[in-house]
């Protein structure tokens, strides 16, 4: 995911990045959330029921020049 965002903003040069996510996959929502994109609102697409995530270049550029999280390591 994290890679496909990066990709839209430097080779195809997009504005906006927007994810649509069933309410029912927390998953792909906390994916969305640690990828820099906040919720922005619900709506209806093709019948179903999504919530837009999203992020902005602008934004997108905050997260580039912050520092990583370091990972965590496997204890055991």
């Amino acid at each position: 995911a994290r890679a496909c965002r990066d990709d839209a903003f430097q080779r195809l040069e997009v504005d906006e990045v927007v994810s649509l996510i069933v309410p029912q996959n927390h998953r792909s929502q906390r994916v969305a959330i640690k990828n820099g994109m906040r919720h922005q609102r619900d709506t209806t697409f093709r019948q179903l029921q999504v919530r837009v995530y999203a992020i902005h270049r602008r934004e997108w550029d905050e997260l580039a020049h912050r520092p990583t999280e370091p990972t965590r390591k496997a204890v055991g």
